[in-house]
This record gives C-alpha cells, structure tokens and sequence, in this order.
C-alpha cells in the first residue's frame, strides 16, 4: 500500500510538473502570438504606406509625363511660328 501511495504521489506530481509546464507554454504562446500580431499590424501599415507612395508616385508620373507632351507641343507650334515668321520675313525683304 505504501508503494501504491508513493506511486500515486509521484503521479500527482508528474502530473503538477505538467500541468505548469502547459501553463508556461500557453504562456509563451500567447506572448508570441501578441508579437505576430504587433508585427503582422506593422506589415500592414507598411504596406499601406508603400501603396500610397507608390499611387502618388504613379500621379506624379502620368502629371510629368502629360507635362512633357505639353511642351513638346508647345515646342512645336513655336518652332512652326519662328519658320513662319523667317518665311514672313524673307518675303518682306524681297518686297523692300
């Protein structure tokens, strides 16, 4: 009976040993899975970040890239204006 006694005790305490060693590790696993979340949170708001930047970046191409046809425009009507001014011009000095 005493070796019975001894046996159930040693379980007993077996059993204590896991159980706070369960408690440790739902412990830990807790603190890991706040930690994901945190960094998970973190990913998150980076990635919105970098989509915003990159949707302005993306505005502020298509704004130069209309920038830069507008001046090639424009550079081309004034290029026509200063042919059709020399044109003008050389008409005059044959008129004079």
């Amino acid at each position: 009976m005493s070796a019975d006694a001894s046996e159930v005790a040693n379980k007993r305490i077996q059993f204590a040993n896991l159980t706070k060693g369960l408690a440790d590790m739902k412990c830990r696993l807790d603190k890991a899975q706040k930690k994901y979340e945190q960094t998970m949170n973190k990913l998150r708001s980076a990635t919105h970040k970098t989509d915003n930047l990159e949707s302005g970046s993306k505005i502020a191409e298509d704004m130069f890239k209309q920038a830069e046809d507008n001046r090639d425009g424009i550079e081309k009507k004034i290029a026509s204006k200063k042919n059709e001014l020399f044109k003008l011009t050389q008409e005059l000095l044959i008129l004079q």
